[in-house]
């Protein structure tokens, strides 16, 4: 892998293909390493992100499953 960061210019732009990619399938992209996109991350609580995971047949059987264990926590040993 090649990978160069250049200022051009003018609008065109030349570039030599090393002899060992010549026949290969190769990805050229071009974007302005100035350009930074930042985004804002918001807080959520962690069991919002696995909203939507289970349906309603597997919460129920997981929401059983928890209610036993922890009622089992309350027995005597």
């Amino acid at each position: 892998m090649i990978r160069t960061i250049a200022i051009p210019q003018s609008s065109n732009f030349t570039i030599i293909i090393p002899q060992e990619y010549i026949g290969k399938e190769i990805e050229f992209m071009y974007y302005p390493t100035v350009e930074i996109r930042v985004e804002r991350t918001i807080k959520v609580n962690a069991a919002s992100r696995f909203k939507g995971l289970l349906n309603n047949e597997e919460a129920e059987k997981y929401h059983n499953y928890l209610t036993q264990t922890r009622n089992e926590w309350e027995r005597d040993i």
